[in-house]
């Protein structure tokens, strides 16, 4: 396995580390994680992305015209869009949800380099709440987290799975990290 992709700590950096430091980054870390999952959840694109673009609009709107705007930006390979369209379909506001077309979607975005895309296609594939359980899959899970940069998230997975999908999980991210490379 590549050492970056490694998710056990470096033992040099461990003990250079101070006890009071390392609670303090794991806290920043699992608090930012899931700052960001809350606020992908729900939808809250703007405070992410900046300026209202037409796939938060079509996420809180509910308007079939948004949608299908939002649609024709992502088909055209708009990252964010393909992103964001992956969430109008995972539903929310009303919304019927649609999750295998939205899998579908923020697995293009994801492997398109979208940082927030991986973070949470690692969130939903590995413990599902918003998934039936026949989609859910821990083991691509802890990939996208992996190369995401979601290390603890990816290292508590890992402790749920078998020896056996510890092994596939790992071989998974890294050819994952081969296929699709750095987030952008």
């Amino acid at each position: 396995m590549h050492s970056n992709l490694s998710i056990d700590a470096d033992p040099q950096q461990q003990a250079a580390a101070s006890p009071r430091m390392l609670v303090v980054r794991s806290f920043l870390r699992y608090t930012v994680r899931n700052a960001l999952v809350a606020l992908i959840a729900a939808g809250s694109l703007i405070a992410l992305a900046g300026p209202v673009d037409v796939c938060t609009d079509a996420y809180r709107a509910r308007s079939a015209e948004t949608e299908a705007q939002c649609f024709k930006l992502a088909s055209s390979g708009d990252l964010d869009a393909e992103f964001g369209y992956g969430l109008v379909l995972l539903g929310g506001h009303g919304r019927e949800s649609q999750p295998r077309e939205s899998l579908k979607w923020l697995r293009l975005a994801a492997e398109h380099g979208h940082l927030l895309a991986r973070v949470m296609l690692g969130r939903l594939l590995s413990d599902g709440e918003m998934l039936a359980p026949e989609l859910r899959n821990p083991v691509e899970g802890y990939a996208w987290w992996v190369i995401a940069g979601e290390r603890e998230a990816a290292l508590t997975l890992s402790a749920t799975l078998s020896g056996e999908q510890r092994v596939e999980a790992q071989r998974t991210a890294v050819d994952f990290q081969s296929k699709y490379g750095a987030s952008k």
